[in-house]
């Protein structure tokens, strides 16, 4: 396993990936670990999750 940092991450972008979190019953981290291996799957992101990602920005 590898760790990660992500700087310079807006707060409204923080909010909405907390607020995602907390719909799919999922600490910050596990949420973004999900969008990030659904974005790199070989099979790519579903649409549907393809749109919320976008829109976290």
């Amino acid at each position: 396993m590898v760790d990660i940092i992500v700087r310079r991450l807006g707060a409204e972008v923080k909010r909405r990936l907390k607020r995602r979190a907390m719909d799919n019953g999922r600490s910050l981290e596990a949420e973004a670990r999900s969008i990030l291996e659904a974005a790199v799957s070989p099979q790519g992101p579903s649409s549907q999750n393809c749109e919320r990602d976008l829109a976290i920005g």
